[in-house]
Order: structure tokens, then sequence, then C-alpha cells
């Protein structure tokens, strides 16, 4: 019998099931798969730790990088839901549900599906304890095994090479991005964090890389892995105006000439340069179709509220802060109209540097608190921005925050929620079905 039968009930469960939140590594996960017989037996490219899905005929395209995941994912899987290719996404973490992480054909599954996959896994492990993110993973690759996906897509959670996803061979791996962030884990400097993230790839299997400056593991990586696609190298990107720019997907060939999505450009044409080397593309007029629709919670997403833009953004380290300043200076409000920011952040980033690329960009800044351990205080946030003379105002909670920012603003003054994944979660939810796009 399942020890549950309630969602709710099996993630409060998970919360607490295993003695750390994080503990990095493939022998447990890749144990219980084994029992589940998730994994095909191993090949010549696999690791001590990994196999090929136990799908025939699939294709799994896995996907690491510091920023720009997601966004990634998002592109693969609308487009090959264009070409009426059955998909499943693994990504994290949710915003309102669960149940988002697991979504086969941009749709998540239901609660009792994730259920089924929850006693699955509970009953494999037997003496094996499991992280709630590996748990989780078992999970997703469980329903996916079940529905026999054509093709699968798998968001990496921390890292790469000892991330629960490794343990599946991936046919084609991308990395978007590399910078500092999850030190502890992960290493203090980008050559470190760039040997953890290509550690998803396997020998003769397709690499593609969006990060646009190369550490020096990065390009020992592009010198002696065969094949590999690198932004700037194997394949090109061109931002030709504010709304125009081109793709071209192997030197010599004739450029795309693409419509400016809302997504971050290089974990798009990763997408898209993945889709070519597995021969899905090029479909061009499908590819600006897509483009121009495509979009992704929290992600620069923008909605109208009384009168004011909102914009969401889940920037929650510097280099994501950083893309998050040229976009607001790229896209300036009316002369006259203030932009100000609604902020709260995880303790363990860096937010000073996070901020000191806002400031120039932010009018004022409305700081208030996550009733959650990790965040970092109002206190602590505020104190650091008077230090660099910058207008804070301090509330207790985030939706007061936000209230007050929108009481101290007029019609068409932009209002930036950002900080961290729960921040534009609990304003999303906070506010519900006032938002219109």
């Amino acid at each position: 019998m399942a020890r549950f039968s309630i969602l709710s009930d099996w993630l409060t469960w998970l919360e607490s099931s295993h003695s750390t939140a994080i503990d990095l590594g493939l022998d447990r996960v890749y144990e219980v798969a084994c029992r589940l017989q998730l994994l095909q037996p191993k090949t010549p490219i696999s690791l001590d730790y990994s196999g090929a899905l136990s799908i025939n005929n699939t294709q799994v395209i896995t996907v690491a990088g510091t920023n720009g995941k997601g966004s990634c994912v998002a592109t693969l899987e609308q487009y090959l839901m264009a070409q009426y290719c059955s998909v499943g996404t693994y990504t994290s973490p949710h915003f309102h549900h669960y149940c988002e992480r697991i979504q086969i054909d941009g749709k998540p599954v239901s609660e009792k599906e994730v259920c089924a996959a929850f006693a699955a896994v509970d009953d494999a492990c037997g003496e094996i304890s499991l992280t709630y993110f590996e748990f989780g993973t078992l999970a997703a690759l469980w329903i996916f095994v079940q529905h026999q996906l054509p093709f699968v897509v798998l968001e990496v959670g921390l890292g790469g090479r000892l991330d629960a996803v490794n343990i599946v061979d991936a046919d084609i791996a991308i990395v978007t991005a590399i910078a500092v962030d999850h030190e502890e884990w992960l290493g203090n400097d980008r050559e470190q964090i760039a040997i953890e993230k290509l550690g998803i790839s396997r020998v003769s299997k397709p690499v593609v890389i969006a990060e646009t400056e190369l550490t020096q593991s990065l390009q020992s990586f592009c010198q002696s892995h065969h094949p590999v696609y690198c932004i700037k190298r194997e394949f090109m990107v061109n931002l030709e105006s504010s709304s125009t720019w081109f793709w071209c997907p192997e030197k010599g060939k004739l450029a795309f000439e693409l419509p400016v999505p809302i997504l971050p450009l290089t974990s798009v044409a990763a997408a898209l340069q993945a889709l070519y080397i597995s021969q899905r593309l090029p479909d061009e007029a499908l590819i600006k179709l897509i483009l121009r629709k495509l979009q992704l919670t929290g992600r620069y997403e923008q909605y109208q509220y009384q009168q004011r833009q909102l914009i969401f953004d889940v920037a929650h380290n510097p280099a994501a802060a950083k893309l998050l300043a040229q976009r607001l200076q790229q896209s300036q409000s009316v002369k006259g109209n203030k932009t100000v920011a609604v902020f709260a952040v995880m303790a363990d980033k860096d937010f000073g540097l996070m901020l000191d690329y806002l400031t120039e960009s932010i009018d004022r800044w409305y700081l208030g608190g996550l009733d959650m351990e990790r965040a970092a205080t109002v206190d602590r946030v505020s104190e650091w921005l008077i230090e660099r003379q910058q207008p804070v105002t301090r509330l207790n909670t985030l939706d007061s925050a936000f209230d007050m920012a929108l009481s101290e603003t007029l019609e068409h003054d932009r209002i930036v929620i950002f900080g961290s994944f729960f921040t534009v979660a609990a304003i999303q939810q906070y506010l519900g079905s006032g938002l219109q796009i």
C-alpha cells in the first residue's frame, strides 16, 4: 500500500525524509533507477552510474547552465510540439504547483500520476534514502517511461556532473551559460563550475555550448570533444537590432533572420542548434512563429496591473541581474515615468553585486520579507542599499511591499519584481487572476 495518497502529504514527507536538502552524487539515485528498470544496460558511453533511458527510439536532451536553462527547455518543447512530436520536460523549481515540474506536451501531469510515480519510487528505495530532488527526478523518469515518449528534455537542478538527472545518458547535452553561483557545491570560480556543467556530456555525443566567454576548461573541452557546437565558433548569433537577430547554424551556411524573443537570446540559439543537429530543423516560418509567442513564467514576464507595467523576473544571481539591468535599459519607460523594484533574495546569494547592476535602473526599492529560513533579512538588504544612498522602503512582508510600491507609483510606471523564484511566485499568487498581458 502506498505511503500516502495525497500529493501534499508526499511533499511534506519528502521535505524532511533525507538528512540534507542537497546530497550530490549518482550512486544512490542510480541504484533506485535500476530497481525501477528506468535505465537500459550500460553502453560504452555510460558513466559508472548512468545508462540510456528505458524508452525505445527516444532522444534525450539534457540542459545545464547557471542561467537560461528554463528558457532553453521551453524553446525545445515549443518547437517539438509545433512539429507534432510528443515531448516530456522535467524542470525545477516550480512556481505554484509541484506538477509544473513534470510536463508532457506542455501540460503538467496530474497529481494522481505524480502520486503513483512517488509510490513506485518509494517502493523501490528500500533502505536507500533520497533527497527531495532525487526522488522527484526518478518520479519524472518513471512517468516518461510509462508514456514511452519519443523526446525527453531534462533540466539539471544543480551543477551537472553529480546531479540526479545525469544518471540518464544524454543524446545531446546543452550548456547555456556559466557564472559563479552555488559556490558551496560547485566551486568558487567559473573554471571549476564549467567542469561540473560539462559533466553531463557523453563521449561521441553532441554538445552545444552557448557560453560566450570561454574558460580554459571550456576551451580544452571544445578542442578535445567531438562533436561540439560552440557559439561564436561552430554556430553564430548576431543581434542586428532590437527586433531582429541572425542565427547561422553552420559556417558558410545561409543565416536565418529571426524576431528577437523575450527569452535570453543565447539560450534560444542553443535550443535551435540542438534541434538543427538532431535534424528537426530548419523550418524558418515555424521558428519565427514560435519565437514571437515564446514566453516563460518569471523570465522578463510582463503584465498590466492598475495601469502599471509589472515585470516579473527570477534573476537570483549577479549574472542574471546584469541581464535584467540590460533589458530594463533597452526598454526604457517613457521619460518621466519611474521604475521601482519589489525585491527579496536568498541569503546565500551575492545580492550586493546583484543590486550593483540595478542601482542605475531603479528609482526606489521596496523590500519585504519572505517567510523562509533561506531568505536574506530585510534589514540586511536595506543596510546595503542605504550605504549606497539608494531610496528604500522597508515592509514586513512581500505583499505589503508590493502594495506600497503600487500606491506610490503612477500610471505607466514600471514595477519590477525580482530576486528569486520565491519572490516572483509569492507576488503572482498574491495578485491571482488580476494580471493582464
